[in-house]
């Protein structure tokens, strides 16, 4: 039968300099992401401002703005659509603790079923 001690120790993370080190691994990688799209887009406003030849510095203050709603829009796409289905990939076909929990949920679910007929 399914061992259930995995479940309690992704409550509480090892403790030791590697986890730390992992820990701020992460932070890293995730601040390096955001600034590098903060980057990204204001390099292509600069290169549309320069190869639109446009000679006045407001424009560039207007084509962030119009960025805003495309990026918004973009942003909730992907955080109501695409990342249910990456998590569910990642969890399915990722990590051993994923894969078991996604099998003892499915497990679970048949239980319950198999119960809900009896009654």
């Amino acid at each position: 039968m399914w061992n259930l001690n995995f479940v309690n120790s992704m409550e509480e993370l090892p403790k030791g300099i590697l986890n730390r080190i992992a820990q701020f691994y992460n932070y890293c990688l995730r601040g390096l992401e955001i600034v590098n799209n903060f980057k990204n887009l204001g390099l292509l406003i600069v290169a549309i401002y320069y190869g639109l030849r446009l000679t006045e510095w407001w424009w560039m203050g207007v084509m962030f703005l119009g960025s805003l709603p495309i990026i918004i829009i973009i942003g909730y796409f992907n955080a109501h659509y695409i990342s249910k289905i990456i998590e569910l990939i990642n969890m399915k076909y990722g990590t051993t603790y994923g894969i078991r929990q996604f099998r003892l949920q499915e497990e679970i679910l048949k239980n319950l079923e198999e119960i809900n007929k009896k009654l």
